[in-house]
């Protein structure tokens, strides 16, 4: 048995099949919205059926609900597209695999590269002063025999 307000609407509620403002709409609708109801055409009858419970709330609501869905769907498949299949992704990380192997490749040549370089930066200065010395003893002896 109910003892407050809200636990009697409840049970009205569960006895007459209705929530309470529908219910209060169908039994304080007016007299007229009644009598259109009997020479109404049955799609407009059914409408003002809707009217009378209160239909068209849940309607506007399921219209925003569906134009809600369709644009998350259309995000997801947008957002999809962009996705690579995993043969895709697999290519892709073979190319990459193989664009870091050449990156390495590279660097280890580049050290060589100048590795060979200093070597023959330290040959050319060995030169230079062998070169030196022999222009120095040159210009002795020259002086010598001019002498």
């Amino acid at each position: 048995m109910a003892s407050s307000a809200k636990e009697v609407n409840a049970q009205i509620s569960k006895i007459i099949g209705m929530e309470y403002d529908a219910f209060k709409r169908s039994v304080f609708s007016g007299q007229k919205e009644l009598a259109e109801l009997s020479t109404a055409k049955p799609a407009q009858r059914k409408e003002l059926v809707r009217k009378i419970l209160g239909v068209e709330r849940l309607e506007v609501i399921q219209k925003n609900i569906n134009s809600d869905k369709t644009a998350i769907a259309n995000e997801i498949k947008g957002k999809q597209e962009t996705l690579l299949s995993n043969e895709a992704l697999q290519q892709k990380n073979t190319e990459i695999a193989e664009i870091n192997a050449n990156i390495e490749r590279l660097q280890q040549q580049q050290q060589q590269t100048q590795q060979l370089l200093r070597q023959q930066e330290e040959q050319q200065s060995l030169h230079q002063t062998q070169w030196a010395a022999e222009e120095q003893k040159m210009r002795h002896h020259n002086e010598q025999i001019n002498n």
